[in-house]
């Protein structure tokens, strides 16, 4: 992830906090899945493999 899109991310989240919305921080979540071994992206395209997006399931049910 470049340093843009990580500075983007981070505005938002933080900005979702700071309004008192409930946010889970899925990279958080996706840098998880990959330390375990997963991976998070298809190589054909930029969607979330089917073990990231469990992951960030769960954590948003939590």
């Amino acid at each position: 992830m470049s340093d843009a899109v990580r500075g983007r991310y981070a505005l938002i989240h933080d900005g979702l906090g700071k309004a008192q919305v409930p946010a889970v921080d899925a990279l958080q979540v996706l840098r998880q899945v990959k330390q375990g071994g997963q991976a998070v992206f298809y190589r054909s395209d930029q969607h979330w493999t089917q073990p990231a997006a469990d992951a960030v399931a769960l954590a948003v049910a939590a």
